[in-house]
């Protein structure tokens, strides 16, 4: 979702993985893709292990496995990242496997809406695309096929809803059993509208983009909702984020002073785009600055200090 953290699938990758087919991970640093690393064996098996779809806040992995234990062919996973940045064991999302082959899963820019294919009975078609919306955690409601025009005879798959947009992408397999892109315009399925948060990091002295790690809080929960970097060479980051609360966004590099600042985002504001540049002074250009907050007349700071 920053532009800078990707993962994907590899079939006897260069790097050691766990089996056939793994996930991996890369960062794009200096322009550059580059330190790739095997997801390990809490996220691989020894069997096929492919078809990532991570969620907006960059926390959340969906992929499909056809490993032992799983309800049918191939099924749906989940596995999700800790302020370390290691990856839990990964668990299967009963609610959207069957016992046929469920793949091609898609979580939506507001990380409750998921799209996946599967040749489940009851379909219009080899392969159909379905779709539910997450309640809480790692739990679904009941899936709904999408029905025609978007499923067909053919085999679909791979249904990808932009965010805050009518427009969605998804493959169809054609008469040669190949597959090409669709499109799909109204979206039947739109995802929550989200707010986008844009903005460039600067050096407060040369005025220089920098690259420098981000993290997005939710004042009231305590979550952090993005762990993000800006681009080395723009400067440039993005986040998705949901409208109706109060963040807390933070940037930190060694040798310049921390960045911290406390922003409300109104409903009203939900499928807009915000725009926010920051710029971090060097350790010797400023002090470090700390945000506090408390009711008026009293001395007790509150949660989001």
């Amino acid at each position: 979702p920053d532009g800078l953290f990707m993962i994907f699938s590899s079939y006897k990758h260069d790097v050691s993985g766990n089996g056939r087919t793994d996930l991996y991970s890369a960062r794009k640093i200096a322009g550059k893709w580059t330190d790739v690393q095997n997801l390990g064996p809490d996220v691989n098996s020894d069997a096929f292990d492919a078809q990532p779809s991570l969620s907006s806040d960059g926390q959340t992995l969906y992929f499909v496995s056809d490993r032992d234990g799983g309800k049918g062919g191939t099924d749906i996973y989940a596995t999700t990242r800790n302020s370390s940045g290691n990856w839990s064991k990964a668990v299967n999302i009963s609610e959207l496997n069957s016992e046929s082959d469920d793949m091609s899963p898609s979580i939506s820019s507001d990380n409750s809406t998921i799209f996946i294919s599967s040749n489940r009975t009851g379909g219009q078609g080899g392969f159909d695309i379905y779709t539910t919306k997450r309640t809480s955690g790692m739990n679904f409601g009941a899936l709904t096929n999408v029905r025609a025009p978007i499923n067909s005879p053919a085999d679909e798959y791979f249904y990808s809803a932009l965010p805050n947009s009518t427009t969605a992408y998804f493959s169809r397999t054609n008469a040669n059993g190949d597959l090409d892109v669709m499109t799909a315009v109204p979206n039947p399925y739109p995802s929550e509208p989200v707010l986008l948060v844009q903005g460039v990091v600067n050096d407060g002295v040369t005025k220089l983009p920098i690259g420098t790690a981000i993290t997005i809080t939710d004042l009231k929960t305590g979550k952090k909702v993005a762990n993000l970097r800006s681009d080395d060479a723009t400067g440039e980051y993005y986040a998705t984020l949901t409208a109706g609360h109060t963040y807390s966004l933070t940037a930190s590099k060694p040798g310049y002073v921390f960045y911290s600042e406390r922003f409300e985002v109104p409903t009203a504001m939900k499928g807009n785009t915000v725009m926010k540049d920051i710029t971090l002074s060097p350790l010797s250009e400023g002090s470090t600055r700390l945000l506090i907050f408390f009711d008026y007349d009293e001395d007790k700071l509150k949660e989001e200090s």
